[in-house]
Parts: structure tokens; sequence; C-alpha cells
């Protein structure tokens, strides 16, 4: 099942008090710092974003030690989240995003990595379609919120258009990673593209589950009407 799976992907760490306990704002770059707190260092990187990385950037080293850009969600500041809170004792891990980025230290690829329990389940034995567009939304939303951050804009942005193209169902349980780079920037308009990537189970091949393309709209300096309060940045 997706709660006695030994293996690396489908079992679904479960965050514990110290890990609850999130660094200073201040170990977090300004650019993540609105939305995403520090990976406890005790935690391993997932094998699924491992041999993703492997496929999408031959090459890329990541080692643990080594990583700036690799994050988890702030659930303190995201209490009420769909993803990171509600559904988080229905089914679905806690995400670890990794953020590559060039010589100028603009983002220009980010990595986002889930486990699927089957309480997500659709089709029998596989995830709700809705479940992976929802998880590449915030995969387009991640990418789009840090590359504008990183250009020097507020990072506010909505989306205005998301296409998803299914080429496989998700099994499940199961490691989804999420992969979106930047397609173009006009204006206030930024467009990009990505997919969903599914691994059964530690050391398995990767299998295309959904191939996408978004377009987000940096909110008008001074718009307040998406917010709540300081936690809805």
């Amino acid at each position: 099942s997706g709660r006695g799976n030994a293996d690396g992907n489908s079992a679904r760490a479960a965050a514990s008090p110290q890990e609850e306990e999130e660094t200073e704002d201040a170990a977090v770059p300004e650019i993540y710092r609105a939305r995403y707190a520090a990976m406890p260092p005790s935690r391993p990187l997932p094998p699924a974003l491992l041999a993703a990385l492997a496929q999408q950037s031959p090459g890329s080293a990541l080692l643990r030690e080594q990583v700036t850009q690799v994050f988890r969600r702030s659930r303190r500041r995201f209490p009420q989240h769909f993803l990171h809170s509600t559904l988080q004792s229905q089914g679905l891990g806690d995400a670890v995003y990794y953020f590559q980025v060039d010589e100028q230290a603009v983002v220009q690829k980010v990595f986002v990595c889930w486990t699927l329990g089957e309480e997500l389940e659709g089709p029998p034995g596989h995830c709700h379609g809705g479940c992976i567009a929802s998880l590449i939304d915030d995969a387009f939303g991640a990418f789009t919120n840090t590359h504008l951050r990183s250009k020097g804009h507020s990072g506010e942005a909505v989306t205005a258009f998301l296409h998803v193209d299914y080429k496989a169902p998700t099994p499940l349980p199961c490691a989804v990673v999420c992969v979106v780079t930047l397609d173009r920037h006009d204006g206030r308009k930024v467009f990009s593209k990505g997919q969903a990537l599914v691994q059964k189970t530690e050391g398995a091949a990767l299998v295309t589950s959904c191939e996408a393309n978004a377009l987000f709209v940096e909110l008008k300096a001074g718009y307040s009407g998406m917010k709540k309060g300081e936690g809805n940045k």
C-alpha cells in the first residue's frame, strides 16, 4: 500500500517536530524566502529527483552537501494551502524543490518532487488526473515566482492559461517529478513549458505522465486583490 511500501519513493516522509522547526529566514536566499524553507540537513534527497536531474540535465551533479537551491514549501506561511497542507494527510507527500540557476543567478528551471499515495486514486490503481494537473500547476507557479524574483521583480504572478496533455496514467503509489523551464518572457507575461515524470519504484525508469505549457501574468504593482494577509504572497 502507499503507507506500507518500503521503497524510497513511495514511502511518504512524515516531518518530525524537529523538521517542522524551520531554519531562520536568513538562512534562505532572499528570492526563495517568501515561499520556501530550508531542507532539514538530515533529510536525504529523493531518488526520483536525482534520476530526473540526470535525465534532464546530463552531467549535472546534485550532492546534498553542495546544494543551496533545494527547499521545501513553508508550512508555517501556508497553513491552509490545498497541496502543502490540506492534502498532506490525504496521500500527498511533502514536496522537495530544486531550482537551477544560470551564471547570473537567474532561475532557469525547477524540479519539484512529490510522493503520491493510494488515497489520490482516480481510475483504479492510478492517480486522479486533476491531481496531476494541480502538481504541474504548482511547479509552473514555483518557476514563475522565483524566475521573476531572481530578475528583480516582485514575483507575484497568477495562472492565466494552463494546458495539460496526458501521455500515460500515473500508477499509485509512486514518485512524481514536475520539471518546468522558461519558454519566453514578454513584458508581464511569462510563458513556460513542463512535464511530469513518474517513477514507480526506486531505480525504475522515469515515464512521462504529462506534458504541459502555461502562461502566468505578473500582477501590476500595488494590486492587492489576491492577498489575504502576509502569508499569501
